[in-house]
């Protein structure tokens, strides 16, 4: 229970500053655009929409195996809801993990 908090607390100190470093970067790139900070505000956008995506497939995919051991009577003891969503913010946890690392430096 305290590690879920914990984790939501980390998360948001790391979007937090994901979203000061690329501040920036996005101010620069509507006064002087250079092919750089075109790609860091294209990866931004694509980064989003990969993880939107990846996630979505894995939480479909728990909820189709969460079903199917429903159906057999086959219970694993742990929360659906909290396997489904797991799954479903993984990625996006990975990706602002990694900006933070890539922009903290």
């Amino acid at each position: 229970m305290f590690s879920d908090y914990f984790k939501a607390w980390s998360n948001a100190m790391l979007a937090t500053q994901v979203v000061v470093a690329r501040m920036p970067i996005l101010y620069m790139l509507a006064v002087d655009p250079t092919p750089g900070r075109q790609r860091e505000a294209e990866l931004m956008f694509s980064e989003k929409q990969e993880a939107l995506v990846e996630g979505l497939v894995a939480a479909h995919h728990i909820a189709c195996q969460n079903m199917a051991d429903m159906m057999l009577n086959r219970h694993n003891g742990t929360s659906v809801f909290t396997n489904y969503m797991d799954a479903l913010t993984k990625p996006a946890e990975r990706i602002l993990k990694a900006n933070a690392k890539r922009l903290g430096k």
